[in-house]
């Protein structure tokens, strides 16, 4: 069954850019907050049925890094001050 966005496409770009090369954890995403949920889940290994399980409001602040080459999430849906 295929995904009904282009989660792959998304995870790829933020997985490994489509531009010059940064240095590693240096990429922002601004994005609905159903890409964002999208990428999380495929990031950490989950189902997209799943997705639900995030929070994703408004200008809010998620952080994902990589450690010894896996994907850990650091900060979720975090506001402004």
């Amino acid at each position: 069954m295929s995904s009904p966005f282009p989660v792959e496409k998304a995870f790829r770009i933020s997985s490994h850019g489509c531009g010059p090369p940064l240095p590693p954890q240096s990429i922002a995403i601004v994005a609905h907050g159903g890409t964002n949920r999208a990428i999380l889940c495929r990031a950490l290994g989950l189902p997209l049925a799943r997705l639900l399980a995030f929070g994703q409001d408004y200008a809010a602040l998620t952080v994902l890094e990589t450690i010894d080459g896996a994907w850990r999430l650091r900060v979720l849906n975090e506001q402004p001050d």
